[in-house]
């Protein structure tokens, strides 16, 4: 069956999911659903339901997971070790081999999941991770129910790690919780993909954002992780967190467009207003020349130095990333500033990720500092940029530009704001649909726009 762009192929709920332990205070464990009074189970004292329904329709698997959780009462085990519990639950209760979906395509079993076990055994990390999870379940589970041998315990963590995906609130700014999707998990990466997954609450929506001549699972491609980085740092992103390497469009065909792009630096003709871009492989650094005047830096040493620099604005990215996290916002602003002004020195050009990611934490400390102005100002030059690397259907795009047009509105910006929701308009119909909230959020930015030009005129 073919769809078109916009169109749902495919939804469902998770097989076992969990929610974050960050969000424990504000939302219902099972459906996410946010209220202001929630239920704490009488027993456990852990999970919070906003009704009975919920606790009831969760109690499959919460029955022996209350009782785990009380042999390690006051602690809470982490997020990871509590969704591998209820994947043990349902491996006892033998869902494990059950059938989900009445849809011959999309219905899998958790045994039929990829596990990677051989390569995972050899991540030291997460074996590291593994051996410290074995550790904490015989106290964790007790007497509730038999252990399982540790080759089923491996299968089970290395399916887990391969195929959970976080959920994200309705805007993507938060991770609400962590989730297995069978049906979802028949689909293979793509950097370039041509279907796009979204999530309300804990249901799972994918849609076409390409046109699909057929909507069956091996003919869709996701995207398993940001694709704002350059196709060296996806490659090794994608090998090193799903074991494989990735051979897509984004990573073979396109590379030299989008890599130049995502690596720009101005071109050293300086009669030429154009870039040149990065290329990194497994044997050596070189350039790709300017895309108009096909000029490259003269000397070896000169372009090892750029990508030296381009490996510092890396670590500028990182230590940014630090001291938001840390809460220390005049400081994130300050530093990323500083970081803006010696990359321009540098010749980073308008469109490069590591320039554009330092700006969006600059962004990010103006909105929590209550600078608006200077906020709006960022953003725009953030959503802009975003735009010209994907100009396609790209959900990061698109959500960018709502929030930049949210932020324009109100500060009176509103001719800008009615561009910018035009623009988020065109995308957000397409991955999210026309009675998703954010899609109606939008419509509702869009008619006080046209309210407030149509009066002002």
């Amino acid at each position: 069956m073919e769809k078109s762009p916009g169109e749902i192929i495919w939804q469902e709920q998770p097989y076992v999911h969990i929610l974050s332990s960050q969000m424990r205070q504000e939302l219902c464990d099972y459906c996410f659903a946010r209220v202001e009074k929630l239920k704490t189970c009488s027993s456990c004292h852990v999970l919070r339901y906003c009704h009975r329904k919920c606790q009831q329709l969760d109690w499959n698997v919460h029955k022996l997971e209350c009782k785990c959780l009380k042999n390690v009462s006051p602690e809470i085990p982490t997020d990871s070790i509590r969704l591998l519990l209820r994947l043990l639950i349902r491996h006892k209760n033998g869902d494990h081999e059950k059938l989900f979906s009445d849809d011959p395509l999309w219905r899998r079993s958790f045994q039929d999941l990829m596990s990677h076990s051989v390569d995972i055994k050899q991540d030291e990390e997460r074996s590291k991770q593994f051996h410290y999870i074995l550790n904490v379940l015989p106290t964790l589970i007790g007497q509730c129910f038999p252990l399982p041998s540790t080759e089923i315990l491996w299968e089970t963590f290395g399916k887990m790690v391969i195929n959970s995906c976080s959920i994200q609130d309705e805007e993507h700014k938060d991770i609400l919780g962590t989730a297995i999707y069978l049906g979802a998990s028949r689909m293979d990466h793509s950097c370039d993909p041509n279907a796009v997954f979204t999530f309300s609450k804990t249901k799972m929506t994918v849609r076409a954002i390409d046109h699909v001549t057929a909507a069956a699972p091996q003919q869709l491609f996701i995207s398993y992780i940001d694709t704002r980085k350059p196709s060296w740092e996806r490659i090794k992103e994608l090998q090193h967190r799903y074991y494989f390497h990735c051979r897509c469009s984004m990573c073979t065909t396109k590379c030299e467009e989008v890599d130049r792009m995502m690596s720009s630096i101005k071109c050293p003709n300086s009669e030429c207003n154009s870039f040149i871009g990065l290329r990194r492989d497994e044997k050596n650094n070189s350039i790709w020349p300017c895309i108009k005047c096909q000029k490259v830096p003269p000397t070896s040493e000169e372009i090892e130095n750029l990508h030296k620099i381009w490996d510092e604005s890396y670590s500028h990215r990182l230590k940014v990333d630090e001291l938001y996290k840390q809460g220390d916002m005049k400081s994130t602003l300050q530093f990323a500033e500083n970081k803006l002004c010696y990359l321009r020195k540098r010749h980073f050009y308008k469109c490069n990720v590591n320039y554009i990611e330092i700006m969006d934490f600059a962004k990010d400390a103006c909105i929590q500092l209550e600078f608006w102005e200077k906020a709006a100002d960022y953003m725009e030059k953030v959503s802009n940029e975003i735009f010209e690397i994907f100009p396609t259907i790209n959900i990061s795009v698109g959500l960018s530009f709502l929030k930049l047009g949210k932020l324009q509105l109100y500060l009176d910006r509103t001719q800008k704001a009615s561009n910018s929701l035009k623009v988020a308009e065109k995308i957000l119909r397409v991955t999210h649909g026309p009675n998703h909230s954010v899609y109606r959020l939008l419509i509702d930015l869009q008619q006080q726009c046209r309210m407030f030009l149509e009066n002002s005129s």
